[in-house]
């Protein structure tokens, strides 16, 4: 998140998560990852709209203490993977070994409109 987007939301959700993963499993956060510029909210957008949105958006300071490492990305929800994705692709590119995500939760992509059929609802009755 860029500084104005954590001040409208007041806390970086992922930046938690990931300081709480570090304390449990002994790993060490390193916040090397940054996104430089504001982006569209992603909520709205589809999932090629989503890739663009975030193309040249992450850049990675100190580069040389994470080349040829292991890097565990930490992040709140997958939806496209667009985020995750562009993450990897700007970790590698500094030299970073290999990349892994982890996501405290995961959400079925869906346009704007589509409904969302859940269990009870009469339509998987009707068909």
């Amino acid at each position: 998140m860029t500084d104005k987007e954590i001040k409208e939301r007041e806390y970086n959700q992922s930046k938690l998560l990931a300081y709480e993963m570090s304390v449990r499993l002994g790993l060490p956060v390193a916040e090397k990852l940054v996104k430089t510029k504001d982006t569209d909210r992603q909520k709205k957008l589809s999932a090629k709209e989503r890739r663009e949105n975030l193309k040249g958006v992450f850049d990675v300071v100190g580069k040389e203490e994470i080349k040829g490492k292991n890097i565990l990305i930490i992040d709140d929800v997958f939806t496209t993977g667009a985020t995750v994705n562009e993450c990897a692709r700007v970790l590698k590119k500094a030299g970073a070994r290999k990349v892994f995500s982890v996501t405290a939760c995961i959400t079925r992509f869906r346009t704007e409109g589509e409904r969302v059929i859940l269990p009870g609802d009469n339509a998987l009755q009707d068909g």
